[in-house]
């Protein structure tokens, strides 16, 4: 059975499918919630989507602040922008 669980520091959040009948089952906490499985399956694949975008939006977030700090500190590869410290 495939299990996801997401904790914070006051949830917890577990999901899994029903190996019977397909159903997406989601608890939290006490409560569990069964989904079935074409609902389920149209969360799982939005969940997916909203991952993939998530990964692509963080990917550029840390591309960017490497090029930045990258030109902070002078070690820029593409030499569109450096800067230096020296003491007079």
């Amino acid at each position: 059975m495939l299990k996801y669980t997401f904790e914070t520091n006051t949830h917890e959040l577990k999901t899994w499918v029903d190996p019977n009948n397909g159903n997406l089952n989601i608890q939290i906490g006490d409560e569990t919630v069964n989904i079935p499985h074409e609902t389920g399956m149209e969360l799982i694949a939005v969940i997916r989507q909203k991952q993939v975008m998530y990964r692509e939006v963080d990917r550029k977030r840390l591309s960017s602040w490497s090029k930045f700090m990258e030109m902070i500190s002078g070690d820029d590869k593409n030499n569109i922008w450096s800067s230096s410290v020296s003491e007079n």
